[in-house]
């Protein structure tokens, strides 16, 4: 009897954590004002997500909330409303009409700067960088060329790279072959 009694009871604390669980489940969306505006989602797309989802959308507005001035509930409001402003149709656009672009996607910058997001230093530059990765990096390398180029220009200028210019004098001839 021991051991069938405390399998009994393990299945019981089993169960009761799986009930507490789907009732906190029920409770947070019953009552959670975010998640009752986040269902305004012009996409219809977030009442169709599971629970995780769902709140990993919900943790990133209180994230957000806690870098801003403003509430949770506005904050929610903002996103559904830059999702309400794209069209909600077939076209490549199509995805910027759901409220998950702007708070999990690359919308998430267009929210920040919508609702004044404090941004720490290194979060703000890291994002400004992100913004311009290819041209930024493009640059750098048009620069090294260019200071590279006019240093060896430079020094052929001063005659300092005689050797180089005798080399490919005598390439023809095979003087810098010979040994």
């Amino acid at each position: 009897m021991g051991a069938d009694w405390n399998l009994h009871y393990a299945d019981q604390g089993r169960s009761r954590a799986a009930a507490d669980r789907a009732g906190w489940r029920v409770f947070v969306e019953a009552n959670s004002v975010v998640e009752q505006i986040l269902f305004e989602d012009p996409a219809k797309c977030y009442q169709t997500m599971d629970f995780a989802t769902r709140d990993r959308y919900r943790q990133v507005v209180d994230r957000l909330a806690k870098r801003s001035d403003l509430s949770e509930a506005e904050i929610a409001r903002a996103a559904i409303g830059l999702a309400s402003a794209e069209p909600a149709g077939a076209s490549d656009d199509a995805v910027k009409a759901h409220v998950g672009f702007y708070l999990i996607d690359q919308g998430i910058g267009q929210l920040e700067d919508l609702i004044k997001v404090r941004q720490p230093l290194l979060a703000g530059l890291r994002r400004r960088a992100e913004n311009v990765a290819l041209p930024l990096y493009l640059s750098a390398i048009g620069l090294m060329t260019l200071v590279g180029t006019a240093g060896l220009l430079g020094l052929a200028a001063a005659g300092l790279l005689r050797w180089a210019a005798a080399g490919f004098e005598n390439a023809g001839r095979g003087a810098l072959h010979a040994g």
